[in-house]
């Protein structure tokens, strides 16, 4: 079963605990994390530009869902949720993607930071304040949804509701890829890395065992795994690119996964 490290000492969560239980619960939450974006939405993007292999691990990140979303039209809906400050989608068009994106979040502050970035480059991105948990669109209307950084947000009792709506509005044999956070990983650092422990007390972690991901996916089709975030890549990448490259193919298509940061997964609802 997926498994807690540690969680944000403001949002006092644990992944195994009953929270969720009422809807006054899920609201207190939401309101937590609305209050912890919308505080840290101006220098969200600053504070992960300072760190050389966190940048990277954002770009192999964004390269790898790229290519797994596959070709898309311009008549293509895609829903990213959440959007955060957009980074994602800008950089789809910056690959000279045409198609129609929808970016959602839940904290008003993030999506102004990102409409204000479309705006300068001028890039053609629609942007709305939304709940994960009540997407505003009908059954059966999204080509491709893209859901990066936000399971690790909640608990695991809420990843099947989380799913269940991502199932709804998608199309039939429309595409989901998601980001889990590797337990494998992640234990790891928590047991060997002090600042690891630190970064926890301040943002939310929770943590997936690889091997319990597939029954969270039963009602998809082709579930796909492959790792990105191996440790110490950025450095191998900055001495020697050509072998930095050869091992994070291996992370895709490989055991190599299961020590990566994150796991990123691909799934399409069946015809």
């Amino acid at each position: 079963m997926p498994i807690t490290i540690e969680s944000e000492h403001d949002l006092n969560l644990d992944a195994n605990s009953s929270i969720g239980s009422s809807p006054q619960e899920l609201e207190g939450l939401r309101s937590k994390l609305i209050n912890l974006y919308d505080h840290n939405a101006n220098r969200y993007d600053n504070d992960r530009s300072l760190n050389n292999s966190l940048h990277y691990y954002f770009d192999q990140a964004h390269s790898a869902v790229d290519l797994l979303i596959g070709p898309t039209t311009k008549a293509t809906l895609h829903l990213d949720m959440p959007v955060g400050t957009g980074r994602f989608l800008m950089y789809l068009r910056e690959q000279d993607r045409n198609h129609r994106m929808i970016g959602i979040d839940i904290s008003k502050g993030m999506l102004d930071v990102a409409a204000r970035a479309s705006r300068i480059n001028k890039y053609d991105i629609e942007y709305s304040q939304g709940d994960a948990f009540n997407l505003p669109f009908a059954d059966n209307t999204v080509d491709v949804l893209t859901s990066l950084r936000m399971f690790h947000l909640f608990p695991t009792c809420y990843w099947p509701g989380l799913l269940d709506e991502m199932h709804r509005v998608l199309k039939p044999g429309g595409i989901l890829i998601t980001e889990l956070r590797n337990a494998a990983r992640g234990t790891a650092c928590q047991l060997l890395v002090p600042g690891f422990r630190k970064r926890r007390k301040q943002h939310p972690h929770v943590f997936v065992n690889p091997l319990s991901i597939k029954p969270l996916f039963r009602r998809w089709d082709d579930m796909q795994m492959q790792g990105v975030g191996l440790d110490a890549l950025a450095k191998i990448h900055r001495i020697a690119p050509v072998l930095a490259r050869g091992v994070d193919s291996l992370q895709r298509s490989t055991f190599v996964r299961y020590f990566s940061k994150t796991l990123i997964i691909k799934a399409t609802k069946p015809v």
